[in-house]
């Protein structure tokens, strides 16, 4: 039993650590965001728990709107380090998920190198939501009055509208939520083809922003859209 346990121990010793190299306490991050946050600043920490040196070899982002780097690129057994990414928002709205790919030389791994995905899960506020974003007549169609909802969320202010070309008559009307807005739309004429766009500019965090919403009418004798 002794010379068991003397074999034993000379091959755990002759073995590599598979648990060894670089320990991630977690390998993803969710953070919500505030409306006009234009970046967003996360942070992944590690430690060296190997008995030799990690290298990092490459830190690479599937999304030219992220930026990620490692503070350096050796760290010795027992070190601890992070790998800081940022992500720019201007745009993004809704949830959206990013990942990491960090490449790591660790010796007392059996593979060469070792491939570790990091993933940030952003919750980023939806400032307006406009339903439909599409009104269309179809050909033969009596050309009535249809709607579009326009929900604004609290700090977001209605600033105009523009129809473009003004093929469309538009009203606009504030229906008794806050932030709730109705949009009556109506072909000037059902005999003429039209195609326009209607412009909202909506102040986010002071800063004006734009969007359209799409109008359409196919007088009859035209082939309807397709699908």
């Amino acid at each position: 039993m002794r010379t068991v346990a003397i074999l034993l121990g000379v091959l755990s010793a002759c073995l590599p650590n598979v648990h060894a190299g670089l320990e991630w306490p977690t390998k993803e991050i969710s953070q919500k965001t505030t409306l006009g946050q234009e970046t967003a600043d996360v942070e992944f920490s590690f430690r060296n728990t190997g008995t030799k040196p990690v290298r990092i070899v490459s830190v690479t982002t599937g999304c030219s709107c992220m930026a990620a780097t490692p503070a350096k690129e050796l760290y010795a057994p027992g070190e601890s380090g992070s790998i800081r990414a940022e992500v720019r928002l201007a745009g993004r709205e809704g949830q959206m998920d990013k990942a990491i790919e960090v490449v790591t030389e660790e010796p007392d791994k059996t593979a060469s190198k070792v491939t570790t995905t990091l993933t940030i899960r952003l919750d980023i506020p939806q400032p307006v939501i406009i339903k439909p974003r599409l009104l269309y007549w179809k050909p033969g169609e009596t050309p009535g009055e249809k709607e579009i909802f326009v929900t604004l969320i609290e700090g977001v202010t209605l600033e105009s509208w523009l129809c473009d070309p003004p093929e469309f008559e538009v009203q606009q009307e504030q229906l008794s939520q806050p932030g709730q807005y109705r949009l009556r739309v109506k072909p000037k004429s059902a005999q003429q083809p039209a195609n326009a766009m209607i412009h909202l500019t909506v102040k986010i965090a002071g800063n004006p922003t734009r969007y359209d919403v799409f109008l359409s009418v196919k007088p009859p004798g035209t082939s309807p859209a397709r699908p």
